[in-house]
């Protein structure tokens, strides 16, 4: 994606554990925290993939793999938007073992101008192997619409403290 799109997102940090981060209130930055959740054990996932596509079709991409000394769930991802268009925008959330796709989960969003939001992706362990229909992807309660409201960002959820 070239720098010049004014719509591009910008990965503002690589997936890792919570506690990364730290917040600032000196500036207003147009932000979505990508909260990666699961209840599957990470011995059954190695690797966690994350799309971004823009509303131009154009995308990002970002990994993470869970081994060794690497953090368990949740992992967080943060988009900066730094153009002009909110959205919506399609991030995609694959876990995999061994290349092989364990779940996969889908969320349309748009962010929110000059405000931090929270996108929350559960992994759920009945969304293994379940096909969902168009313009939709399993969720918690079963197949709902990729479309998803973002929450309100709590400072005191990420903070070190």
């Amino acid at each position: 994606m070239s720098t010049h799109q004014s719509h591009r997102v910008a990965l503002a940090a690589l997936l890792s554990a919570l506690s990364f981060f730290s917040v600032s209130c000196a500036e207003l930055y147009t932000e979505v925290v990508l909260v990666v959740e699961s209840e599957i054990a990470t011995e059954d996932i190695d690797r966690l993939d994350v799309i971004i596509t823009s509303p131009g079709g154009e995308t990002t991409n970002a990994a993470a793999w869970f081994s060794g000394d690497q953090p368990d769930f949740p992992r967080t991802l943060t988009l900066v938007q730094d153009g002009e268009t909110l959205g919506p925008y399609v991030a995609s959330v694959t876990a995999r073992k061994t290349g092989r796709i364990v779940i996969e989960s889908e969320s349309r969003f748009t962010f929110v101008r000059d405000e931090r939001r929270v996108l929350r992706v559960q992994l759920a362990r009945d969304c293994r192997d379940v096909t969902c229909g168009a313009e939709q992807t399993c969720r918690l309660d079963g197949c709902e619409s990729i479309d998803i409201e973002l929450e309100e960002f709590d400072d005191s959820e990420f903070s070190n403290e």
